[in-house]
C-alpha cells in the first residue's frame, strides 16, 4: 500500500464480501433448494469471499473485480449446496467472526428478517462513487449558474461533512496513476475540477484522453479539500482571479434516496450510457425501456437480455 494509506484502505471490499450472501440467495431460490441446502450454500459462501479494498485506494482495475466474482462465488455456493455440500451452520454470525472480528448483538441481524425490508435505490446521474455526485452537481450547477470559465480560477475549496457518505479514497492526494480512470471515479478533487472546467460529467471524461485535459488537471492543482462545519452536506467556495467569489451550499445530492432522479432523468443516463458505451443500438436501447417499464407483461425476461447484448 502507499506511504500513509488509511487502515481502512487496506481491509475487504465489501462488495466482495457480503454481497456473495446476496448472490447465494438469488440463486438458490432459482434452484429449489430447501432451507437445510440454503443455509449450507450461506456457510459455503463465505469461505469463497474475497476482495481488498486497496484497490479503490489505489485506482487499481481491480475495484471492479469483486463485483462479478461475488456473483459467481454465490452462485457456486447455491450449486455446490444443491450436490450436498455442507457449508458452516451459522453463517452469519461466522461472517461477523471472519471478517469484523466478531458481534455482541447477534440478534439485531435476524430479528425482522423476512418481516421488513429495507431499500435504498440510489440512481447516480454522473459517473464516480455515490459521493462524488454532490461535488460533481454543485461544480456544474456554479460553473453554469456563474459562467465561471477555468482559467479565470484562482482556488476552489470543497468542504465535507460528517454526514455526507464518504471513505477516505474520496479524499486521497490525486494522481493519474496507471489506471487514470480508476483514480478519477473516487476522488473529490477530480470531480471538483471535472465539473468546473467541463461543465458536465460524462463517460467521456473518464477515459483518460478526458482526464488528461490539460485545462483540466491545471485545475486540479488549486482545488482543495476542508471540512464543514456543519453536520450534513457540502460546500463549494470558487475563488476568481478578479476578487469574485461563490460559495453554494448542498445538503443532498440528486440521486441519494431522498432526493431520487425523475424517471426522465433515469432514461437520460440510460441513454447516455448507451450512447458512450457504443455496445447496443439506440432502437435496441429505445426498446429495453418499453419493456422494462411493463415488465409484467414479458413472458421471458431473456428478451430483455438479448436486447441488451452486444451484437
Amino acid at each position: 500500500m502507499p506511504a500513509g494509506a488509511p487502515r481502512r484502505s487496506a481491509g475487504f471490499d465489501e462488495w466482495g464480501t457480503k454481497t456473495t450472501f446476496g448472490a447465494a440467495a438469488i440463486a438458490g431460490r432459482l434452484l429449489g433448494l430447501t432451507d437445510f441446502q440454503m443455509r449450507n450454500a450461506f456457510g459455503i459462501a463465505i469461505n469463497m469471499m474475497a476482495g481488498a479494498g486497496g484497490g479503490l485506494w489505489e485506482g487499481a482495475n481491480t475495484f471492479k473485480l469483486s463485483q462479478g466474482t461475488a456473483a459467481r462465488s454465490g452462485v457456486n455456493a447455491a450449486q455446490l449446496a444443491k450436490g450436498g455440500w455442507i457449508g458452516i451452520s451459522d453463517p452469519l454470525t461466522g461472517y461477523y467472526a471472519t471478517f469484523t472480528g466478531g458481534i455482541t448483538q447477534a440478534d439485531m441481524i435476524t430479528r425482522d428478517l423476512g418481516k421488513k425490508y429495507y431499500v435504498e435505490q440510489v440512481f447516480k446521474p454522473w459517473p464516480g462513487g455515490r459521493p462524488t455526485n454532490a461535488a460533481t452537481q454543485l461544480a456544474i450547477t456554479m460553473a453554469k449558474k456563474y459562467d465561471i470559465k477555468s482559467e479565470d480560477i484562482e482556488a476552489a475549496v470543497y468542504r465535507t461533512s460528517p454526514g455526507i457518505a464518504t471513505a477516505p479514497h474520496y479524499t486521497k492526494p490525486y494522481k493519474v496513476g496507471y489506471y487514470p480512470t480508476g483514480d478519477a471515479l473516487f476522488s473529490f478533487v477530480y470531480a471538483v475540477a471535472n465539473g468546473l472546467c467541463n461543465r458536465a460529467s460524462k463517460g467521456d471524461n473518464f477515459t483518460e484522453v478526458g482526464i488528461r485535459n490539460p485545462q483540466t488537471q491545471s485545475l486540479i492543482k488549486r482545488v482543495t479539500l476542508e471540512t464543514l462545519d456543519k453536520t450534513e452536506g457540502v460546500e463549494l467556495e470558487v475563488r476568481l482571479k478578479d476578487g469574485r467569489k461563490y460559495s453554494e451550499y448542498l445538503l443532498m445530492a440528486v440521486g441519494d434516496p431522498s432526493n431520487p432522479l425523475s424517471r426522465e432523468g433515469l432514461i437520460q443516463k440510460f441513454m447516455g450510457q448507451v450512447e458512450f458505451s457504443q455496445k447496443v443500438a439506440r432502437n435496441d436501447a429505445e426498446k429495453i425501456i418499453e419493456m422494462v417499464e411493463d415488465l409484467e407483461a414479458i413472458d421471458n425476461i431473456q428478451k430483455i437480455i438479448d436486447l441488451a447484448a452486444k451484437k
